[in-house]
Parts: structure tokens; sequence; C-alpha cells
């Protein structure tokens, strides 16, 4: 049945916060929650339809995790976006997100580094830090990205604070901080979802140069690929979109559990 976008955003963000919910202390590892994340996307992702005034769109999904070495200056997830407009225009596109767990019972993300982040940063036009809480955050985040511009005038958004457990920051202003750490970064973040569903799959916020989607997607013979990567097509307008394509020979299908 098709949705809005403020509905998609809502069922990943409730599907994001049901895997994270069931984490405990000793189980609270990056790369677990990494790949649990992004089976969550793709749940919600995959076979989506979305139709806002009789504009419509069809979203598919699917993950892939990287063989070999890794290339730790281009992030744990790339999120690669292949759009086709009602045009025929096609745009592909990559945000690159680099995953921090927040300490348990602590502000602290002592798993974060600086010098890891400033290598990134140096090398890509928009980087992001993707954070997880163990616990869901609302009032220090910048909700006045969460409310976005709708034409469905029977799903305008309530007047309600996000609430989420995993966090999309900008890597610009987590490097101007001295002291980085929950309390003084959330202010600048905002879920994860809305960042995919309502900026990502809009074509916003994403890198288009080529030889970043080449390492993203595996094509790159100078570069390795994110440990994981998470391939949206989507498809404005009548018709069925398709996976953006990668190197199977360096990126094998992550099973759905």
């Amino acid at each position: 049945m098709p949705t809005t976008w403020w509905e998609l955003t809502l069922q990943l963000e409730r599907a994001i916060d049901e895997r994270l919910k069931e984490y405990t202390k000793d189980l609270w590892k990056e790369d677990a929650i990494s790949i649990d994340v992004a089976k969550a996307t793709r749940k919600v992702l995959a076979g989506a339809k979305v139709d806002v005034d009789h504009e419509k769109a069809a979203v598919v999904a699917e993950i892939f995790k990287a063989d070999g070495t890794l290339e730790e200056t281009f992030g744990d997830l790339a999120l690669v976006v292949e759009a086709t407009y009602r045009d025929g225009q096609k745009l592909k596109g990559v945000a690159f997100y680099e995953a921090k767990k927040r300490d348990w019972a602590s502000a602290n993300l002592s798993a974060m580094k600086r010098s890891q982040l400033v290598a990134m940063h140096n090398k890509l036009w928009n980087g992001n830090l993707l954070v997880y809480d163990p616990e869901p955050q609302t009032s220090r985040l910048a909700g006045i990205v969460f409310a976005p511009w709708w034409r469905d005038r029977h799903s305008y958004p309530p007047s309600v604070a996000p609430v989420t457990r995993a966090l999309s920051i900008p890597l610009g202003p987590v490097l101007q901080c001295d002291k980085p750490n929950a309390t003084n970064l959330y202010k600048f973040g905002t879920p994860f979802s809305s960042q995919i569903v309502l900026r990502n799959l809009q074509g916003l916020d994403l890198d288009h140069d080529q030889i970043v989607v080449e390492a993203a997607t595996g094509y790159s013979q100078r570069m390795s690929v994110p440990k994981l990567v998470l391939a949206i097509g989507i498809r404005f307008g009548k018709g069925e979109a398709e996976v953006p394509s990668v190197n199977n020979d360096r990126l094998s299908r992550v099973v759905q559990d």
C-alpha cells in the first residue's frame, strides 16, 4: 500500500529503534549495531511505494559487505542512492557515515578518533558521524530539520520533537568541538531515519563525484570500499526502481534474517 514520506520516515525510525533497544551493555558493539541498522533500513525501504498528491515513487534497497582490506577514511557505511526522475534524468550519489557508539551510561564517545574523522573530512564532500545511543534522545536534537515541507495536507507531521537512538551529525561541527561528546554534539544531530528518507532519498547531502561513487560501489582499483554499502534505488513516476550496481567481486550481499 502506498505511503507518504512522513509515514515512511516513521516506519524506519520504529524499525531502527526496535533493533537498538534490544541491545545490552555486553553486546553494545559498533559493527553488530551497524549491520542491524542496515538490515532494518533495507526491510523498510525494499519495495516501498510512496504516493503524495499523485507524485509516485518506488524504492528498492540492498546491503553489501566488503571483502578484504577496508579503507577506513571512507567510513563504516556508504549509502549509495541512484535516482531516476520523471524526465528520465538519472543521478547517483553517496553519503558516507562513520559509526560510533555512545559509551554505556556515559556521554563519552571514546571510540571516536579525531585523526580518522579529519582524514575522512578531507577526502569527502559530505561525511557524517553516525552515533548509536543506548537511550532514546530528543530534547537536544536539531529538531527543526525533522519537519519537512509537505504537499499532502492529510499527512502533515504533528508538532513533536524527534526521538531516536541513531543520529546523523555532519563532520564539520564535530571537528569544531574541542572535546566532542554526546552533550555538545547532539544539537547538530538529526535522526538517521529522517536523514535517509527526507534528505538522501531526495538527492540531497550526497557526494556525486565519480571517484567517490566508484570507491563506494567497489569499482575503484585504487581504493577499498567501506565496511557496509546500503544500495538504494528510487524511481519517481511510473515504473520500478533498480538497485544500484556494485562490484560483486569485492562486495557480498548480506542475507536478511
